[in-house]
């Protein structure tokens, strides 16, 4: 082998991981993202629990329970509890499709002399 092939192949070698490292940096970039994204998610739905719970607590010690389902501050709770949660689920199937599609990733490049991270 010639020092200029040597050099090519090195200098393929390096791409490839430079490759790699980028494209593993894009994922656990968004991984992160979506873990913080899932994490104000399921503060939002805290609160929204706590106060949820203290407004039927309230109606409940002041005898106005009757149907609390039609308590308007009730109806806009349980709203948006259901939105949040509609998004928490979005969250969660983008999060597990960013490790899957990694993970498929990772087993398509094992065995080409890839850098797996």
């Amino acid at each position: 082998m010639d020092t200029k092939s040597l050099w090519e192949n090195l200098k393929k070698g390096l791409e490839t991981g430079i490759k790699t490292i980028t494209e593993k940096t894009e994922e656990l970039t968004e991984l992160g993202r979506l873990k913080l994204e899932i994490l104000s998610t399921k503060r939002e739905l805290q609160k929204y629990f706590i106060e949820l719970g203290g407004r039927i607590y309230q109606l409940m010690k002041e005898n106005e329970t009757g149907d609390v389902s039609k308590n308007n501050e009730i109806k806009n709770l349980v709203e948006k509890i259901r939105t949040e949660e509609k998004k928490m689920d979005e969250l969660n199937s983008r999060s597990d499709k960013v490790k899957k599609d990694s993970r498929e990733d990772d087993v398509n490049n094992s065995g080409t002399g890839k850098t797996n991270l």
